[in-house]
């Protein structure tokens, strides 16, 4: 193989690699986003249910009265 042949090889090789890395990126930038919602709609039920459960031991925080 002479030089350009080479040098084209490479070069889309490189491309290849960048195209599959920005794949990647916002493959793990999804997953990651998918998990702070999840995360935080976990919270809201938690915080929900410790609610629920007060106010029917008729224990309603201060700050929940309407």
């Amino acid at each position: 193989m002479d030089r350009k042949k080479i040098l084209s090889v490479v070069r889309g090789y490189l491309l290849k690699e960048k195209r599959n890395t920005v794949l990647t990126g916002l493959f793990l930038c999804f997953i990651t986003v998918f998990l702070l919602i999840g995360n935080q709609l976990f919270a809201n039920v938690q915080m929900a249910n410790r609610l629920n459960a007060q106010a029917l031991e008729g224990r309603q925080e201060a700050f929940m009265k309407i």
